[in-house]
């Protein structure tokens, strides 16, 4: 099996590394190869901040007891799947049980590996605090759940809104009216260097904008986000 995290383990790395939201890290992934290889990679990279770091397990029992141990608020994050149990099953469980010594909430990410409208609504049901599918390591989809976490908000992957409601991209107000104007120059094809000098804006602050745009519409890459704005409406 090969496995690719190293190029978005480094980003991850970093932004958690440069983090101030004074909560440690806990990884509980059902998938073992993912598992191993995120210990390792905090375990070897010498510029690893590996205090952040409690503890790698895969499955229930081992991260609640690892909760127990800690006195620490925790950044859980679960995957969809465990070695004994959902991810959906222990997240209630770590909210019903109220585990968090210090008297402050553990903040749980859930990870799902389906897209199945029934694990979706049993999710956005659960106690988890942001929800993503399975893109949750890309760069741009830890960096919002970052962010969420820094401002204390909770986050539910926009991907999971389309798929039980394909109409919530056009009723929400998910872009503000910048990235409307730069969603419909990145349909026209233009680079980010003619976004900026048609928006009289800066190429860095263009390209800010894009990243946004396709951060928020859960696209893969511009042209990506283009599809998705001709196809839900977005755009004229």
């Amino acid at each position: 099996m090969k496995i690719l995290l190293k190029e978005s383990f480094d980003e991850w790395q970093k932004m958690i590394n440069q983090s101030d939201w004074g909560h440690k890290i806990l990884i509980c992934c059902g998938h073992k190869p993912t598992a191993i290889s995120i210990a390792t990679l905090f375990a070897i990279d010498p510029e690893s901040k590996t205090d952040h770091l409690i503890g790698v397990c895969t499955s229930q029992s081992e991260c609640l007891e690892l909760i127990q141990q800690s006195h620490d608020p925790l950044l859980i994050f679960i995957s969809g799947r465990l070695d004994d149990g959902s991810g959906i099953s222990l997240i209630n469980a770590i909210h019903d049980q109220a585990l968090s010594a210090s008297g402050e909430d553990h903040i749980t990410v859930l990870t799902l590996n389906t897209v199945n409208p029934l694990s979706l609504k049993e999710a956005i049901n659960s106690s988890a605090n942001i929800i993503l599918t399975h893109r949750g390591f890309e760069t741009l989809t830890i960096y919002h759940v970052l962010h969420s976490v820094k401002e204390k908000i909770n986050y539910v992957d926009p991907l999971i809104h389309h798929i039980l409601d394909p109409s919530h991209l056009r009723k929400s107000n998910l872009l503000s009216k910048r990235e409307l104007n730069v969603l419909e120059l990145v349909c026209d094809g233009m680079t980010n260097h003619e976004i900026g000098s048609e928006l009289h804006i800066a190429d860095v602050t263009a390209r800010q904008h894009v990243q946004a745009v396709i951060r928020k519409l859960h696209a893969r890459n511009r042209t990506d986000s283009a599809v998705k704005a001709i196809r839900e409406g977005l755009v004229e």
